[in-house]
């Protein structure tokens, strides 16, 4: 007996994206994952040594319940208390030709009494401030997210979207190799950077993560799942 949904395209002898005459362009029967180096990250486990955590009273994350994966970023209650995760391991690099992939999927509860960074950053003590990386960051104040690209504490900005409370959405960003920086809310491309000298193509950058408190309240985050891939 046959599945009622058979609405699918069938590739029984396989698919490839190697050329004819490559070792895995013929006999392999799969995609070669070695073409790009992944980090994906959907919270269904969570090591707290895979991460540097830093931050002002910083909290402890946890795995929440919740389909999908999710993890609970979780504040102290002073203003300004954060809790900030970076990826234990530098190992993303902007690199001319080689293209780089950013996407997350997140919520905030305030998203306007509340600082935070999602991206690529190199690892420092005070991640909204680093001085190299590719990221969104909302500021106290407001609840505008930025794409932010610096190299050398020198950057270069846009408001790429605005963000509620506890409302689940979605961001991401493309650096095309060429010098560009496409960025993306909730699946729809809304425009670039063109970052020049703050294009940080001088360091190894980190996943990263996190949120600051903007009142003297707890603030968190909720975070469903990370992806980064780049062209090797």
């Amino acid at each position: 007996m046959g599945l009622r949904d058979i609405t699918v395209t069938r590739f029984p002898n396989g698919v490839t994206n190697r050329s004819e005459d490559d070792l895995l362009g013929g006999s392999l029967r799969m995609l070669d994952p070695t073409r790009y180096h992944t980090f994906f990250e959907d919270f269904d486990y969570y090591v707290a040594d895979d991460w540097t955590i830093t931050g002002t009273n910083a909290g402890t994350p946890a795995l929440s319940d919740g389909d999908g994966g999710l993890l609970a970023i979780v504040n102290d209650t002073s203003d300004d208390d954060g809790t900030f995760l970076q990826k234990v391991g530098e190992s993303f690099t902007i690199e001319s030709g080689k293209r780089l992939f950013f996407k997350a999927r997140l919520e905030v509860l305030d998203a306007e009494d509340s600082d935070f960074i999602v991206g690529l950053a190199i690892t420092d003590s005070t991640p909204l401030d680093a001085s190299d990386g590719i990221f969104f960051r909302k500021d106290d104040g407001d609840q505008n997210l930025d794409i932010v690209s610096v190299k050398n504490s020198v950057a270069v900005s846009s408001v790429a979207a605005t963000v509620e409370s506890e409302e689940v959405f979605e961001l991401g960003f493309m650096y095309d190799g060429l010098g560009r920086v496409y960025y993306s809310f909730n699946g729809t491309i809304l425009g670039y950077l063109e970052p020049g000298a703050s294009l940080p193509d001088d360091e190894v950058l980190t996943i990263t993560v996190g949120i600051q408190n903007g009142a003297a309240s707890a603030n968190a985050m909720t975070v469903d799942y990370i992806l980064a891939a780049k062209e090797r």
